[in-house]
């Protein structure tokens, strides 16, 4: 009876000892994220794939940007990149034309610092292969970081050297290859990973590397479509007889010419280029724009002149997609080896935290640029300030026909009348510009604008030289001051085209200013 007595409160302990952990499961944890959230957050989780709780705190914020990704999408964006600027330095940079560029001495450059200065032609040649050095690199993913300096310090400065030539893609290169600076773009389908397999054996790279890229693309397009609503735009008069081209043929079996110009070249782009973005970033909606993206772009590069623009955002289309989809294109999801990555801290670092606010502060700073020309105030007929940072295209067209100014008193409320004051003719901006001088008394065709792309050649005699690129005329009984552009030496000679006769121009002097034109633009140089 002892014996049993002594192991009733051991069988009991055990038993008791057993049904804590059972007890234990079953009490709710208050900590833990109820099944269903909010409408709002269920729809944004249905739509983009992410929780609401990413974004509600820094420390959220940061962790979801330093969750690690497949990088191997981001190293084929890197490649295509690299291939288009290899392309772009021959072209849109120059690199074709370097002699003419930098090897004539009346080549006029505009800077946008007043120190700036063109260096020498051998030196601007080395610059320019210090450039394709580094393009190289980029598509090769060979010494990365030092490759992607090689090419956007001698890109920014050839890019700032020549403010007129600046354009919305070529900020977009410059941008993306200084992002690309700070990735880990060379994880995949790189030398590097080649040359150093235990490098390539670690596949992952922080998502923010991908963040940043699909960003700027993001304000790209977003940026675009909202300087198009516009009522220049949408009353489709930015771009007229576009339907005449061969890539709207399938579109005239449907539409009138003009339909065409205000339905699709008008209408329809505003939409994507608003729409697109959030599309692209949306699951389900993504597989089916994706076709209207790569015909957008395709059709962009048949019908404007604009470089490697339209390949360079092709390229990024797949960044829209699963960050491994070329190793399941290569069939080795499964079969090679992953070194799994260190666990990451329930609390990001001071580090990881200041690198996000970085991150947003670039953010910040893309999305106000574009609407900041109050500060950077100038005109250059394209948008209020200087071209390039404000994703904005040439839909402006300014003609004016007459200035009305009335002078109003404030204390009678009665308007009065200018008065009247003698004429003063404008000097034009003196310029490094290479031009024929003309000596007083010389006779000379003077090219009077009468439209907007239409001049009238008028025989006139040259008075008085106002300044180093213009001209006082006399143009029947008139004096006109004239830049040299509009002035042409007069021959004497005459042509017969069909019935009538017209007075020649000295095409060979035609030829040479449109062959230094090729390099420099006049309506840029004030």
């Amino acid at each position: 009876m002892a014996n049993s007595k002594r192991k009733l409160p051991t069988k009991s302990s055990a038993s008791t000892a057993q049904e804590k952990p059972h007890t234990t499961r079953q009490i709710p944890n208050p900590d833990a994220v109820p099944a269903q959230g909010s409408p709002l957050g269920n729809l944004f989780k249905e739509c983009l794939g992410y929780e609401t709780s990413n974004f509600s705190s820094l420390t959220n914020f940061t962790a979801w940007l330093q969750r690690p990704v497949d990088g191997a999408a981001l190293g084929v964006f890197r490649l295509l990149f690299g291939a288009a600027m290899l392309v772009d330095i021959a072209e849109e940079r120059g690199g074709g034309q370097l002699d003419v560029r930098f090897g004539e001495p009346q080549h006029c450059h505009f800077p946008l610092f007043p120190g700036m200065r063109a260096l020498a032609y051998p030196l601007m040649g080395c610059v320019y292969l210090c450039m394709w050095l580094g393009a190289w690199g980029i598509m090769l993913g060979y010494r990365f970081r030092c490759s992607c300096l090689a090419f956007i310090v001698p890109y920014w400065y050839i890019l700032l050297l020549d403010k007129p030539t600046w354009n919305n893609h070529s900020y977009l290169f410059g941008l993306v290859g200084t992002l690309l600076l700070f990735t880990q773009a060379d994880s995949y389908c790189s030398l590097e990973s080649w040359l150093n397999p235990a490098r390539s054996r670690c596949r992952t790279v922080p998502y923010w590397n991908y963040f940043l890229i699909k960003f700027q693309f993001f304000v790209l397009y977003m940026y675009a479509g909202l300087k198009k609503i516009s009522a220049e735009w949408l009353s489709g008069y930015a771009m007229s007889s576009l339907s005449q081209h061969w890539v709207f043929a399938p579109f005239r079996q449907m539409l009138d010419p003009e339909l065409i110009d205000l339905l699709i070249v008008h209408w329809f782009t505003a939409f994507f280029d608003v729409s697109i973005a959030f599309f692209m970033t949306i699951e389900k909606t993504r597989l089916l724009v994706t076709p209207f993206m790569l015909s957008f772009h395709l059709m962009n590069s048949r019908l404007f002149v604009i470089g490697m623009f339209p390949w360079v955002c092709l390229a990024e289309v797949p960044l829209f997609y699963g960050f491994d989809w070329p190793r399941r294109i290569r069939g080795r999801t499964k079969t090679s080896p992953v070194v799994e990555p260190a666990p990451t801290p329930s609390k990001p670092s001071l580090l990881a935290r200041l690198r996000t606010c970085l991150i947003l502060g670039y953010c910040v700073l893309q999305l106000f640029l574009p609407y900041s020309h109050f500060i950077t105030k100038g005109y250059n007929n394209w948008t209020n300030g200087l071209y390039g940072y404000s994703w904005d295209m040439m839909v402006h067209s300014y003609d004016t026909l007459q200035t009305s100014i009335q002078i109003v008193d404030n204390d009678n409320q009665q308007e009065q009348q200018q008065p009247e004051q003698e004429p003063v003719p404008a000097k034009p901006l003196k310029s490094c510009l290479h031009v024929r001088e003309y000596k007083i008394g010389d006779l000379v065709l003077y090219a009077e604008r009468y439209r907007k792309t239409q001049v009238r050649w008028k025989r006139g005699r040259v008075l008085e030289r106002i300044t180093s690129i213009s001209y006082k005329l006399e143009i029947e009984g008139k004096e006109v001051a004239a830049h040299v552009s509009y002035i042409k030496k007069y021959t004497g000679r005459k042509v017969r085209f069909g019935n009538k006769e017209y007075l020649e121009i000295d095409y060979e002097q035609v030829a040479e200013e449109e062959r230094r034109a090729a390099s420099y633009s006049i309506w840029n140089m004030v």
